[in-house]
């Protein structure tokens, strides 16, 4: 897609010479257009390892409260 924006770019400033101001604006895009996909996987990547760590961490404290539960419940007895 990268690829397809860059050489339409090319073809349309040599084609018309008049949007050579444009240049830097063209740069621009083709910028944003590489990077955003690659920021939008890093950050729903780092989202989902966040989710697991929490439901790690969760499940870890629940099999550490049971044996303290089950004390308690004995010493009620």
């Amino acid at each position: 897609m990268v690829l397809t924006l860059v050489a339409t770019g090319v073809v349309a400033v040599s084609v018309v010479p008049a949007w050579l101001p444009l240049r830097s604006r063209f740069v621009a895009v083709v910028v944003c257009a590489a990077t955003l996909p690659w920021f939008a996987g890093r950050f729903r990547r780092q989202y989902q390892e966040l989710l697991r760590a929490g439901r790690e961490r969760a499940e870890q404290l629940r099999r550490e409260q049971e044996p303290v539960a089950d004390h308690a419940w004995l010493r009620e007895r």
